[in-house]
């Protein structure tokens, strides 16, 4: 199975953007993550109330599915994101654009702010972190 990169919202169309390819998507991204939820057996709002209640993030929360898929959501001007934090090997900005690097050497051009791509990184940190902690304990 070729690894979640991004999804990717824009004039009606959706996409998710694999390891090699980009495919447009039949259905809006925020059903596929659903969906994915569900193949992982997870319902959504049940995860955002846990993550809430366990580990204090309100706004924004990223949505952990494995050690391969770690979703957060970001918006530029005219486009939704969903970058896949475990496939983001870094970032830089040309002048123009904060351009997001991905494994295999995709990039993404964004108008997003540095800021609020940190911001999301730590969120990320955050429940892996979490995660982490609850690998090492007898429940």
């Amino acid at each position: 199975m070729e690894k979640i990169l991004f999804l990717e919202s824009y004039d009606y169309e959706d996409y998710i953007q694999c390891d090699s390819n980009k495919i447009k998507l039949d259905y809006r991204s925020d059903l596929f993550i659903k969906h994915l939820c569900n193949r992982y057996l997870f319902e959504l709002s049940n995860y955002y109330k846990l993550v809430r209640k366990n580990i204090g993030l309100k706004l924004n929360i990223p949505i952990y599915y494995d050690d391969r898929i770690l979703l957060f959501h970001l918006k530029d001007k005219n486009k939704d994101y969903y970058l896949n934090y475990f496939s983001i090997i870094g970032y830089y900005n040309d002048g123009e654009f904060i351009n997001i690097v991905f494994e295999k050497g995709v990039v993404l051009k964004t108008t997003i702010s540095i800021d609020r791509l940190r911001k999301s990184f730590q969120k990320c940190d955050i429940i892996i972190n979490y995660i982490n902690n609850l690998n090492g304990q007898c429940l």
